[in-house]
């Protein structure tokens, strides 16, 4: 496994290893999916891996459809918890693949905008990273599993929660935040 300094901004949970989901028997090697998602931007050997799998993922034609990148994540980089949290790799994809917001080819169509391409690949392998994390959390924090939270879950699984990623609130910080969170008001956080 390449560890590298880089990737001090989107971490794992405190231990940086495992996490136990609110499930209570579903772990997570979160270095095995920071190694299978080469993200980093100064690591040459992660720069090659990366184009490997772009490579294998890639139908020839040199750019990733959702379908490609939901079938390479099954096949080619292998983390089934990753691709069974589909709202993770649409979340992924619509963000990486906007972000130069594609080419034009000699028919004068625009193919990027629904693709994504080469050089857009390693962020979405970051973003795949990172909306996974934040899942996991949302996923242990909703513990009714109706996919929103509200208040008092936010409060009392919280914390707890945040607490295993390194990081603790009080309530009253925790309140805060969930009222920051809730910017509609409407008691819940979906």
């Amino acid at each position: 496994n390449n560890n590298n300094n880089n990737t001090n901004a989107i971490k794992g949970p405190a231990n940086n290893d495992m996490l136990m989901s609110n499930k209570g028997s579903k772990r997570i090697d979160w270095r095995e999916i920071r190694y299978k998602l080469p993200f980093s931007k100064h690591d040459e050997s992660e720069a090659k891996r990366r184009l490997d799998l772009f490579n294998r993922i890639d139908n020839g034609n040199g750019y990733l459809s959702l379908a490609e990148i939901d079938k390479g994540l099954r096949d080619e980089i292998k983390l089934p918890d990753i691709y069974n949290a589909k709202p993770v790799i649409m979340r992924a994809f619509q963000s990486a693949k906007d972000v130069h917001n594609g080419h034009v080819t000699k028919s004068g169509q625009e193919l990027g905008q629904h693709y994504v391409e080469r050089s857009e690949f390693r962020l979405l392998l970051k973003y795949l990273y990172g909306y996974f994390q934040l899942w996991e959390i949302f996923e242990a924090i909703d513990v009714d599993g109706d996919r929103r939270i509200d208040r008092h879950e936010f409060i009392l699984n919280g914390n707890e929660t945040f607490r295993s990623w390194g990081f603790a609130k009080s309530d009253e910080e925790m309140e805060i935040i969930f009222d920051h969170m809730d910017g509609n008001g409407g008691g819940y956080v979906l």
